[in-house]
């Protein structure tokens, strides 16, 4: 028995000694920002009998906020507040702006006034990293809500969106309204990124692992496999190619641009992290060989993930492993040059967020970001194609194949027709110009989540005869900003802002709109 007891306590020392360790190591690399680490290190913990404290799941929630996973970090967030309230103003917006992401009005109401956190605050800090600078060479122009991995060829355009629930692949021809589904499936499910076949109705998709209807799990997790399908069989049936191997992920296709290569992701024995890109040959036969990983200077021992090929060679992908602004940024390596190293896109496309999926065709850049909660798809131009004017006008003479006017009708049924070619004059040219663009500097006031506050504070601010009084257009996080003037530039802006702070609006600050210029 007095044995028993020796080995029960030597036991119980070892586990405290390794929880204690496992939190320094824990803490240690919170103090670096290694978020994934920290992650990994609680992950572990928690296997273990220890008692989260207050201080614990903070560093979890804000692990997960600054690597973009929001549902885990409010899950954290709600856990410590629990617990106590007592922390940084950062925790306390970044709780705040987590309740808005997730439509959580009653803790948004409930901790405003635990945190004595105005509306104007917090909007002020959700959209603290999205002004446009002076300086910058690309300007947006707009941005498309819940959409992402936008490309388009001359015809149609391609996104994907989340449809009841799953992700879906649409198209549309461009001068139509409406998306239609890519992929017809006989079942839902999630729908990853695809890649298709020269010359051919046959695409390469990313799926979930499944058997016809049914998908295949193993430990409550599916994994990710690469598939081939032909959108003309009448029932969409998932084949797995050969690179796939079991119990590992297998995503994100994309043929060479000669169709002699496949690069994929995937997180397989032998790469150099979480998730790593590879390279296979593509055999006259259509076999996969020589599979082969990309190598260090590319792949590194966290995420590589969401490739995009352009034509000239340039692979885009998303890494939290090189040196960037947080989270996923979105790097640019070209594979003609030997021993290329990735370069950042830089901070007019990145940010503390996730930024995924590139894609750039003439002046026009596309990328999907999960910024602020909301995934989108965000459009850019270049600055000098955005205030430069591209007048175009039709030809004096054409040439078209018209219908000719007698159509010769039988019982509502077309019996004869006759097609024949013009030469028609053209109509007086058409000049077409591009939208062009400004910035405008509002000095907000006030933001509120009720248009009746921002009423009462309009009504209050025309009485005092203080300005400009404008209420904007609602964000998309449902605040109402109160403007009180508008200016050519920040810095013109800069000089009034000390005033209004004088007279008791101590978060007023100046936020940067893009707005179209009407011409006369």
């Amino acid at each position: 028995m007095r044995y028993k007891l020796i080995l029960i306590i030597f036991l119980f020392s070892q586990l405290t000694f390794s929880q204690k360790k496992s939190l320094r190591v824990a803490n240690e690399q919170y103090l670096k920002s290694n978020y994934q680490a920290v992650i990994k290190k609680y992950n572990k913990i928690k296997t273990t009998k220890y008692a989260f404290q207050f201080s614990d799941y903070m560093k979890l929630a804000h692990s997960y906020y600054n690597l973009g996973d929001y549902y885990n970090a409010k899950i954290n967030y709600n856990k410590a507040f629990k617990i106590s309230t007592t922390t940084t103003k950062n925790h306390k917006l970044n709780y705040m702006h987590l309740n808005l992401v997730f439509n959580d009005s009653l803790n948004y109401q409930k901790f405003s006034k635990v945190f004595k956190l105005s509306d104007t605050a917090i909007d002020k800090y959700i959209n603290k990293n999205s002004s446009l600078s002076d300086e910058k060479i690309v300007v947006k122009v707009d941005s498309l809500l819940n959409k992402f991995n936008f490309s388009e060829d001359d015809h149609q355009t391609y996104i994907s969106a989340i449809e009841n629930g799953f992700s879906t692949n649409l198209y549309k021809e461009h001068d139509a309204l409406n998306f239609k589904k890519l992929f017809n499936f006989n079942f839902e499910i999630n729908q990853g990124s695809y890649s298709r076949y020269k010359n051919s109705d046959r695409f390469l998709i990313t799926l979930n692992e499944n058997n016809g209807k049914r998908m295949l799990y193993r430990k409550n997790k599916s994994t990710l496999k690469i598939y081939q399908i032909n959108v003309n069989d009448s029932i969409l049936t998932p084949k797995l190619i050969s690179i796939n191997k079991k119990n590992f992920n297998f995503s994100n296709p994309v043929f060479s641009n000669d169709f002699k290569k496949l690069y994929f992701v995937s997180d397989m024995l032998g790469g150099y992290g979480d998730t790593d890109i590879y390279m296979a040959d593509i055999e006259l036969d259509g076999s996969y060989t020589n599979i082969t990983n990309l190598g260090p200077r590319i792949n590194t021992s966290n995420r590589e993930r969401f490739i995009t090929l352009d034509a000239e060679n340039n692979l885009y992908f998303s890494s939290n492993g090189h040196s960037g602004l947080g989270g996923l940024d979105i790097f640019k390596v070209n594979l003609n040059k030997v021993n290329a190293s990735p370069e950042n896109l830089g901070s007019e496309i990145n940010s503390k967020y996730d930024e995924f999926y590139y894609y750039a065709k003439n002046d026009t850049m596309y990328y999907s970001s999960n910024s602020f909660g909301l995934e989108k798809t965000y459009v850019l131009k270049y600055k000098n194609a955005v205030e430069k004017k591209k007048p175009k006008s039709l030809p004096n003479e054409f040439k078209q194949q018209a219908i000719d006017s007698m159509l010769v009708l039988d019982n509502n049924k077309l019996l004869t027709s006759t097609i024949v070619e013009k030469t028609v004059s053209a109509p007086k040219p058409v000049v077409v110009k591009e939208k062009v663009y400004t910035k405008v500097y509002h000095l907000i006031l006030g933001s509120f989540r009720t248009r009746k506050q921002a009423e009462d504070l309009k009504k209050t601010l025309v009485q005092q005869n203080l300005g400009e009084v404008q209420i904007l257009e609602r964000t998309s996080f449902g605040f109402h900003r109160v403007s009180i003037k508008r200016y050519a530039s920040y810095r013109l802006g800069g000089k009034d802002l000390p005033f209004y702070v004088d007279l008791g609006y101590f978060d007023a600050w100046i936020v940067p709109y893009l707005v179209e210029v009407k011409e006369e």
